[in-house]
């Protein structure tokens, strides 16, 4: 077995930022928009949403971009025990 080499996580995360940040500037930013604001659009029927989610993200749209735009529209879910003041 080959030992690999470590990598200090901070490079790794720095490695990440850069490759979000090239993605985000090399995608087409309008496109993204719009697949956003079809899948917001289409939240209330659940088959349409599955399909403007796919195209979102095939849009490049990022995880933190699509959950953004979801907790827009309908909040942050709380389980009913916090809600209660219950743990």
């Amino acid at each position: 077995m080959v030992a690999q080499a470590q990598i200090p996580a901070h490079e790794v995360e720095r490695a990440h930022v850069a490759d979000l940040a090239r993605r985000r500037q090399e995608r087409d930013q309008h496109a993204v928009g719009t697949a956003l604001a079809e899948m917001i659009a289409a939240a209330p029927v659940r088959r349409e949403h599955d399909l403007a989610l796919a195209h979102t993200a095939r849009a490049e749209a990022t995880l933190g971009e699509i959950c953004g735009a979801l907790r827009e529209e309908w909040g942050s879910y709380l389980a009913p025990q916090y809600l209660s003041g219950r743990r």
